[in-house]
This record gives structure tokens, sequence and C-alpha cells, in this order.
């Protein structure tokens, strides 16, 4: 199942405009345009979500596998082969029904989009689809509210 992403990348490069300036070509150090932010405060909590995206949560996905663990402050995105990424939880924003969350492991952005809708991953059910953007892919997957939250 794949989610509406297309609204997102807007959405995306507009939290992410600040977090990723471009470097000149002999690269020293560039300074960003007059009107671009400059830190990842940029990215910052939007309003507050609907109760559905309130919380943390736990999403996974089977092909490739993934796991991604949405926590109060802390994003956390796991993966075969890969080294464990952490990052800050700046929470979600919306954007039509999904919930997006934006954030910078390092220089490397992290995108996850939710939408409270059914989904099986082929062994279990859940509450919510996913999908997981990351090293120019996205990967679909299932979420459900973390254990005990």
């Amino acid at each position: 199942m794949r989610l509406a992403t297309a609204g997102i990348s807007g959405l995306v490069a507009l939290l992410l405009a600040g977090a990723c300036q471009p470097g000149p070509p002999d690269s020293s150090t560039a300074k960003p345009p007059a009107a671009a932010p400059t830190s990842r405060a940029a990215i910052g909590p939007g309003p507050t979500p609907p109760p559905a995206f309130q919380g943390e949560f736990d999403l996974r996905g089977t092909d490739p596998l993934w796991v991604v663990n949405v926590r109060s402050r802390e994003i956390t995105v796991m993966r075969p082969d890969h080294p464990t990424l952490k990052a800050p939880n700046y929470g979600p924003r919306m954007a039509g029904p999904q919930a997006v969350w934006a954030t910078l492991a390092g220089e490397e952005p992290i995108i996850i989009a939710m939408v409270e809708q059914a989904c099986s991953d082929g062994a279990s059910d859940y509450t919510y689809a996913a999908e997981l953007q990351i090293d120019n892919g996205t990967f679909g997957g299932c979420a459900t509210r973390a254990a005990g939250k």
C-alpha cells in the first residue's frame, strides 16, 4: 500500500529547507540565503496533531526489513546492514489525513508518514499504514502504538 507521498515531498522540502544547504563548489562554508532558516529548529513542531497521531509508535516494514521507533524525544531507524540512526523527534505535521515526521540524523534526512488505516504485513495486523523515506528510497510498512503508550 502506497501512501500519497507526492504532497509530502513539498512539505518535506519546506521543513528541511534550512537544514540541508548546498555548499559552494570550492568546499568552503557557504552562507545560507538570507530568508532561509539556519538551524534544525526550523523543522520544529507544527500545530497539535489529532489524538490518533499523538504518542509513541513502532513502525516496521518487511521488504526490505526496517524498524522505526518514534519516541517522545527521539526517532530511531534500524535496518540490517546499516548503522542504527537516531534523530530528534520534532513531532508530526499533518498533510491531509497523514501524519509526517521529518528529521535529520546527522545530515541524513528521515521522513516517516503514517495514515490511520488497517495494515497487515502478512503475519500481524496493525492500525496504521506507514512509509519510511531514507537513502533516496521509499519503503512501505505498518505501524502501531508503542507497547504501554
